[in-house]
């Protein structure tokens, strides 16, 4: 832009006036208005995705092709590589699990699988259309030998892709992404025969009252058993979510309007389930709490996060995307677009997809698809420039800032990278039960992750194993700022508890108990404490409270700690 001696234009559509008044809004919120922000990966994925946006929208429609045909491939490929876990040839990411392709856990798998299936069953329900757009032009009136292979692939290699990932979809037994993959998948169909659905509505308009009641009475059954036994196919695990999302909602009544900034759900989740079991600790839900760092459900997460002012912008820009105006041509391209965003959206409901780049990667491809098709709204046209006095000037100026911020971005990437492989090689020192050294690498990176609250979590562990209590005690009470849980609770008890200050230890204590009331850790560590501590009725109450308290899942470390319970007793 700068060196261009001619006009330039930059078109804007309503669709990136959302977007840009989004994203100004969460920077502005993170760093003016919400205090403690911390070092966030997933803040720099969010400013990194929306400049892949911007890139991707001023790009020819035609490349859209064959982006979305790579995503279908890598779906295929993902889904592929499920298989091989699934029957032994190859090991999973999780050992709790058979089967998670290149993820972490099934759930994100699954969620990826029915994104980039939605994507490939879009591509062949429209091959026709996506065939004419990514053609060269006719040579003598001939197809040429390239356009004939973008015809095979394009029409035979999505149906291949979402064939396999149909196949592995099921086995994630991952509810959100067969809903998700269900939702586009009627979106699709809907919108790409609707002369089909709407003969059909014309016929059930022309059945008598009675049938049409009894037929719409059938599909209500069927839905309500579909519902339910989606939900009972893991209660714990729906019962679960609901609990999460009636704590997060406590925290919204916190901070109502501009939220607890972005990424910073976790530093807050764990402080306001503590709360709420300590006005309710009877309930059956104690048994479902656990350390949660994610809302699974990505609307509620981000109405923490960003308050009442940031959803209601994001509203704005829902409804923008599903109103986008685009030329009759392009229809196609509209609906294939749409689909990908409802299947990403109906798995956001259940899960966290926004902490999975590669589903991120494929939401805003369609977002910027949508942006690339429809109108531009406005136009700015900057003035021509030349080499001559000032104009000068202002390219050399303008060239020398680019090159300090291309800079500073380069060092600042290059830092974080050492930081993380100092992080890795201090857990393995640490899994060998050298602390001094591990602290040492700690040490290294902490002039970059200093509010990273997981690295502080695991370098305060490290200093306290090592034996520097107080320094470790002061490395958690700053990652309580950025995270709260269990694990940082029972780390400053046990430091408050060698050195002696026991009512501190107890108070760290008996938070992670009610952080988590299922969990035996905590109370045990309690009991403990009341031995040292010389509280001898406190340590048997506690004993019977343990010896009494029932198992959610059965374990050694269960069954030896309601052994020392009875010597206690």
């Amino acid at each position: 832009m700068i060196f261009r001696k001619d006009r330039i234009e930059i078109a804007l559509t309503q669709l990136d006036l959302a977007i840009i008044l989004l994203v100004f809004f969460i920077i502005i919120n993170r760093y003016a208005i919400a205090p403690d922000y911390g070092f966030s990966v997933r803040f720099i994925e969010f400013l990194s995705l929306n400049v892949f946006y911007f890139v991707l929208r001023g790009i020819p429609t035609s490349y859209f092709g064959y982006l979305l045909l790579g995503i279908t491939l890598i779906g295929c490929f993902q889904a592929l590589y499920g298989m091989l876990q699934l029957f032994g040839y190859h090991s999973s990411m999780n050992s709790a699990f058979k089967m998670t392709g290149n993820f972490i856990n099934p759930g994100p798998y699954g969620g990826f699988l029915a994104v980039t299936g939605i994507c490939g069953l879009g591509l062949y329900l429209f091959k026709e259309e996506m065939t004419s757009l990514v053609m060269k032009s006719k040579e003598n009136g001939q197809i040429s030998i390239i356009n004939k292979v973008k015809e095979q692939f394009f029409s035979y290699l999505p149906l291949m892709g979402v064939g396999i990932i149909l196949i592995v979809v099921p086995a994630t037994q991952s509810r959100a992404s067969w809903l998700a993959f269900l939702s586009g998948l009627i979106y699709l169909i809907v919108y790409k025969y609707s002369q089909v659905v709407f003969h059909l509505k014309e016929r059930l308009f022309s059945l008598s009252r009675f049938t049409r009641l009894i037929l719409i009475f059938s599909v209500s059954v069927i839905f309500s058993l579909g519902l339910y036994g989606l939900i009972h196919l893991k209660t714990a695990s729906a019962s679960g979510r609901l609990l999460v999302w009636k704590t997060s909602a406590n925290i919204i009544k916190e901070n109502p309007f501009t939220g607890t900034g972005y990424d910073r759900f976790q530093s807050h989740y764990m402080e306001a389930q503590a709360q709420y079991f300590k006005g309710n600790i009877n309930t059956s839900e104690a048994n479902l709490a656990d350390n949660t760092m994610y809302a699974f459900n990505e609307p509620l997460q981000f109405l923490v996060e960003n308050g009442l002012i940031g959803f209601i912008l994001l509203l704005v820009l829902v409804t923008t995307l599903l109103s986008v105006k685009v030329p009759q041509k392009d229809n196609w391209l509209k609906i294939l677009a749409i689909s990908i965003l409802i299947s990403g959206f109906i798995f956001s409901l259940f899960s966290y997809p926004s902490q999975i780049l590669p589903i991120k990667i494929v939401m805003v491809t369609a977002v910027a698809l949508l942006a690339r098709i429809t109108s531009k709204n406005f136009v700015f046209t900057l003035p021509k420039t030349t080499w001559k006095g000032k104009n000068l000037m202002f390219k050399v100026f303008s060239v020398i800032l680019i090159l300090i911020f291309s800079g500073i971005i380069f060092y600042q990437i290059s830092s974080t990278k050492k930081s993380y492989q100092h992080w890795q090689r201090a857990l393995v020192i640490y899994n060998y039960g050298s602390y001094d050294e591990s602290s040492a690498e700690f040490k290294k990176a902490m002039p970059v992750l200093y509010a990273n609250g997981e690295f502080l979590m695991q370098y305060g562990k490290s200093l306290i194993m090592e034996g520097k209590n107080r320094e470790g005690i002061k490395i958690l009470t700053e990652a309580q700022i950025h995270l709260n849980n269990t694990v940082i609770q029972t780390s400053i008890g046990n430091a408050y508890k060698e050195l002696k200050e026991f009512r501190k230890a107890e108070e760290a204590y008996i938070k992670a108990a009610f952080m988590a009331p299922n969990r035996f850790y905590p109370h045990y560590l309690l009991a403990k404490l009341y031995q040292v501590s010389n509280e001898p009725e406190k340590a048997k109450a506690k004993a019977r409270e343990i010896l009494n308290k029932p198992v959610k899942v059965p374990s050694p470390a269960i069954k030896e700690m309601k052994e020392e319970m009875k010597s206690i007793l």
